[in-house]
């Protein structure tokens, strides 16, 4: 071994990092910044409304704000008390779900003061009292992990079979971040859409940022696929969940259907047509991106009809049998709702194939 080969180790044992950095090859895009506006006041509290075509946004200063999450128009806009708005919810109903047509939003802030408002700004009531954080039924069902420190935002994976109930999130038993980046200014809050495709920011200098993280969840999914780790299973959607989230929160989110003309059947999700879902007859599921197979799984047999609405898959299985005594054909018709974001940014790990596994 030369002097030249020494030299060459030497400089690759001190710089472990410039190394690492040129044989990265499996590097995750950044998540697309979809709007991004300047409301000239530091963001502290960011909220959806019920259907996500608005965010709601509060301010170092009182003012709240409500753009169009399509343009980021701005659609309302009015100044409360000169104290640091820290929480917005929209009013729920435990009977009729969320209002639409009389919306109102519960403003609180750093002076313990609850507003409730109409979506014009106009105020219904005021109280001093303390402000509680309101846990909507889809914050529980989470695909992927958002945590941010100062600058630094980190996305991490999750998984649909290690859900903790007692503390209401998916588990990461190792803390893996599958991608991490810095913002121009200070992060504040954060707020997820409904359909966990993307997410909001909003920061010191008064931006607030609308990210699209599918692209590295899905590159994330590709990724660990050809380390050959397993992904989790799409989620299934226990009936009372579905019509909890669907029947009270009423989400329009976009819809697709396709219907069984042959043998298989495929659907492409509605906000990424090169995440395709197959199927076939006796209910072998398949999720693929790009012609590469990420998951298998088994629905249930005598599949005849699959829908998307947002990232859930609505399966639709019909089944003929005889009745007795009369012997008479019968038909029964059942769905089943499947979550697939959990297999795109499920926690990937060699375990144990557990029924309905097939891959």
């Amino acid at each position: 071994m030369n002097s030249s080969h020494l030299l060459a180790i030497t400089f690759l044992l001190a710089t472990p990092h410039l190394y690492a950095m040129e044989m990265d090859e499996d590097e995750l895009p950044q998540p697309e910044k979809v709007l991004k506006w300047n409301s000239g006041s530091p963001v502290w509290s960011l909220r959806y409304s019920p259907d996500c075509g608005t965010l709601a946004t509060g301010h170092e200063n009182g003012m709240v704000q409500i753009r169009s999450t399509t343009n980021g128009a701005l659609l309302t806009e009015w100044n409360g008390d000169e104290s640091r708005v820290t929480s917005l919810e929209y009013m729920y109903d435990r009977r009729d779900g969320y209002k639409h047509d009389n919306a109102e939003l519960e403003i609180g802030n750093l002076d313990w003061v609850t507003e409730i408002r109409s979506l014009q700004g106009n105020l219904i009531s005021r109280d001093q009292t303390s402000v509680f954080a309101y846990v909507r039924p889809h914050d529980y069902h989470k695909s992927f992990e958002i945590t941010f420190d100062n600058q630094r935002v980190k996305i991490k994976p999750t998984g649909s079979r290690c859900y903790d109930w007692v503390m209401g999130h998916f588990l990461n038993p190792e803390g893996r971040v599958i991608k991490e980046w810095d913002t121009e200014s200070p992060v504040r809050w954060m707020e997820r859409h409904y359909t966990d495709t993307s997410f909001a920011t909003g920061h010191q200098d008064g931006t607030v940022i609308i990210w699209k993280a599918l692209p590295v969840l899905v590159a994330y999914a590709v990724q660990q696929k050809r380390k050959g780790n397993r992904l989790p299973r799409p989620q299934k959607i226990l009936f009372g969940d579905w019509c909890w989230e669907q029947e009270r929160i009423h989400v329009k989110p976009v819809e697709r259907s396709a219907v069984m003309e042959s043998e298989n059947v495929t659907i492409s999700l509605p906000e990424d047509d090169n995440i395709q879902v197959t199927g076939d007859r006796d209910g072998n599921m398949q999720i693929i991106s790009n012609g590469t197979v990420l998951k298998k799984w088994h629905a249930a047999r005598c599949l005849q009809k699959v829908r998307f609405k947002g990232s859930f898959l609505i399966t639709t299985h019909k089944k003929t049998y005889l009745s007795y005594p009369e012997a008479t054909k019968k038909e029964t018709t059942k769905s089943r709702v499947w979550d697939i974001l959990p297999t795109l940014g499920g926690y990937a790990k060699e375990v144990p194939k557990k029924k309905g596994d097939v891959e």
